[in-house]
């Protein structure tokens, strides 16, 4: 009696194991079921290079294990299985630099219509050239070359078990120049092919993306493709935003049982029990952990700033944030949230205009009594609904937005937002990713790995040992005892010693010209070398 093969039992015995005959006369003494990158295959006569590729849902349905001898039965004698297929597994070629190349033959075997297409798709990358599709379907391929005086042609269909791809034939050799715009290369393939460069650095821009792909490629690609092939990539590399929303429930859960003093709040537009086919829409979230608003009571300064920034995902909203000074004037984030705008209602929109902007900082920078009450007066008197407006939103109290009435035992003057809109700067372009991924990097990112302690350890975590005396020093015998390296003296030219009286020259300093000398002439005899005083 046999048994159906389960993928575990079939994987067992897929290890050069002869198929052994079955009642209905089916015999292939000759035959090895093996694997080869993860491709189940029918070897006929042993050598690899007659192969034929199957899918494992093929092989369970085909074989039984026998229970006494565990051989591989024949369950289902197919016809295809005895036909010798002769041809290669594709594999990659390497050129003289190790380069990965692609070399299309005739006779090449492919797991499937999808593999060939791609490798295809590549090929024509590679040599730079266009196709045109006389015949593209499930069973068959057949591409010529795109330039009529190119007799390039190339076919390739499947065999019986309508899964295997084999290329059948190629005629002509390519004569083409090459194109740098190759429609091989679509938004898709090039985000596949950099995905990995994203995940390292996120902050790479279009023009990187078509410099390295002319470098790597020598490919050409629009603008708009570029583009599309960068969203693709990043969202390869941060994962999906609609996956990542729907995953907000279990993550805010996750976040209170590891962090019990964490604050976590996550808002959605309403959330019907009764209706198992209502989904709720994220709205925003506010997190703030224990060891954020217990540093900010403990040892930051009591002060707060406040700030938005828009998201670049594909949702977009707004991020906000809530920072505190430490001791040291250093930002400290207290809290975080994403939500779906901000209100917009300020101050430039409402009363326009460089005076009244003027005034208004005249007021808030102030740092007496006198200085902005006059200011709030001139505000007043050139315009009153300013003035109300400015009390109404700001408050009459100018302890939270005057200089002049901060409490001096803040230790702060800060009048303006700038050490949120630093932190804006520290955000970069993290603000395009998914809501889960961004985050899961507001809490793990804390300082420059360099200041970090595991960065400290790996820097030190190397070992020198003791080097023994030198009487327990083992002979070198590839190197005998070594002569000192020859001493080399400069030329040198001695002079009798004297007292130096001036400096000397540089060797590039050009010489001084000759003093000018002045004679005396006499005014009685006009002669030379004698002066009124002394001529007689």
């Amino acid at each position: 009696m046999g048994q159906q093969l389960s993928d575990s039992s079939l994987e067992h015995c897929l290890e050069l194991s002869p198929i052994a005959s079955s009642s209905t006369g089916w015999t292939w003494a000759s035959s090895w079921l093996i694997v080869h990158s993860n491709v189940l295959r029918i070897i006929n006569d042993s050598p690899p290079t007659h192969s034929r590729v199957l899918n494992s849902t093929h092989l369970l349905n085909m074989f039984i294990l026998n229970n006494s001898d565990h051989d591989l039965q024949v369950k289902n004698p197919i016809t295809i299985l005895s036909e010798k297929m002769e041809g290669e597994y594709f594999e990659f070629s390497h050129d003289n630099s190790g380069k990965q190349i692609i070399i299309l033959k005739e006779g090449m075997i492919f797991d499937n219509v999808q593999h060939f297409k791609d490798i295809l798709a590549r090929y024509t990358i590679q040599e730079g050239i266009k196709l045109k599709k006389l015949k593209n379907d499930k069973a068959r391929v057949t591409v010529v070359c795109n330039n009529e005086d190119c007799s390039w042609r190339l076919h390739a269909c499947t065999y019986a078990d309508c899964v295997t791809f084999k290329i059948k034939n190629t005629k002509g050799v390519q004569t083409c120049v090459r194109n740098l715009k190759s429609t091989g290369a679509t938004a898709k393939w090039i985000a596949h092919e950099f995905k990995e460069e994203y995940k390292n650095n996120l902050e790479k821009s279009v023009g990187d993306l078509d410099s390295a792909l002319r470098a790597k490629f020598g490919v050409h690609a629009s603008s708009s493709k570029l583009f599309r092939a960068r969203k693709i990539a990043m969202q390869i590399a941060l994962g999906d935003h609609e996956k990542s929303y729907a995953s907000m429930p279990k993550y805010t859960a996750a976040l209170k049982e590891s962090n019990s003093g964490a604050f976590v709040k996550l808002k959605c537009d309403g959330l019907d029990i009764t209706n198992p086919n209502y989904n709720p829409k994220f709205e925003r979230i506010l997190i703030s952990f224990e060891a954020q608003y217990q540093g900010y009571i403990k040892g930051c300064r009591p002060f707060i700033g406040v700030d938005g920034c828009f998201l670049k995902g594909t949702y977009k909203g707004e991020l906000f944030r809530a920072v505190a000074l430490d001791v040291n004037l250093g930002i400290f984030p207290i809290a975080i949230m994403m939500c779906e705008g901000e209100n917009e209602d300020n101050w430039k929109a409402k009363f326009p205009g460089p005076k009244l902007r003027k005034l208004f900082w005249i007021a808030a920078k102030a740092y007496t009594f006198g200085d902005s009450k006059n200011a709030m007066e001139e505000i007043k008197a050139t315009d009153l609904a300013a003035h109300k407006w400015l009390m109404e939103t700001c408050g009459e109290e100018p302890s939270t937005w005057s200089r002049h009435g901060f409490d001096a035992s803040v230790k702060v003057d800060h009048v303006t937002n700038n050490i949120t809109e630093s932190f804006n700067a520290f955000l970069g372009k993290i603000r395009q990713r998914p809501v889960i991924s961004l985050l899961e990097w507001y809490r793990t990112k804390y300082v420059h790995p360099y200041w970090t302690t595991e960065a400290y350890l790996m820097t030190y975590s190397g070992m020198i040992n003791v080097v023994p005396d030198e009487s327990r020093w083992p002979e070198n015998d590839q190197i005998p005892p070594l002569m000192p390296p020859t001493l080399k003296r400069k030329n040198r030219v001695f002079k009798q010693s004297r007292l130096q009286t001036k400096r000397r020259m540089e060797p590039n300093e050009p010489p001084k010209g000759h003093k000018r000398q002045i004679h005396i002439t006499s005014k009685v005899h006009f002669q030379v070398g004698h002066n009124k005083r002394t001529c007689w």
